[in-house]
């Protein structure tokens, strides 16, 4: 991809985002973010469909982040440092200001489902947990989906405990499985 379209990209994601801060996701159309991209609606239609094509395409670059994280976390070592990894997640979840924006919109729960099945999916493909081991195929999800709940609600700040302090009770709660 050359750089012009590198920039336009960039400048369509980034008014979808400045949007989100003060718009519900569906009620954010085409016009506003070319207005705000400063982009023609051409331009637009040739690099993504619609505004949910647009939003799928910032969330697979989520995804793919979170995917680099796990996967380094399991590069030297047949079993994860589960500590480590809670760390690492909670810390790139909470200082990525797009995650932010996608948290605290209305369809917050289209993102938290994809994170929630990239990381069951790896997990179990690392652990090498068996389609027959019915007690990890309902725990692993368990877990998983309480942990990116919590660390949903923490950046969102509906739980009144400090980040820190989240992070190592999650970490002390994870230990116990």
């Amino acid at each position: 991809m050359d750089q012009r379209s590198i920039r336009t990209r960039k400048a369509i994601k980034t008014a979808l985002i400045n949007l989100m801060k003060t718009t519900s996701l569906p009620k954010i159309s085409v016009t506003e973010v070319v207005r705000t991209a400063g982009i023609t609606r051409a331009t637009f239609y040739l690099h993504y469909q619609d505004i949910d094509n647009l939003y799928d395409s910032i969330c697979d670059e989520i995804l793919r982040d979170l995917s680099q994280i796990l996967q380094t976390s399991y590069q030297d070592q047949s079993k994860v440092n589960y500590a480590l990894l809670n760390q690492q997640l909670y810390d790139y979840l909470s200082q990525d200001e797009v995650i932010h924006t996608f948290l605290k919109n209305e369809r917050n729960q289209l993102l938290l489902s994809k994170i929630k099945k990239l990381l069951i999916k790896t997990v179990m493909s690392h652990e090498k947990i068996q389609v027959t081991n019915s007690y990890s195929q309902v725990e692993i999800p368990f877990i998983i989906s309480g942990a990116v709940d919590v660390y949903a609600q923490m950046i969102t700040d509906l739980i009144p405990v400090d980040a820190q302090t989240a992070v190592n009770e999650m970490t002390t709660i994870l230990a116990k499985f």
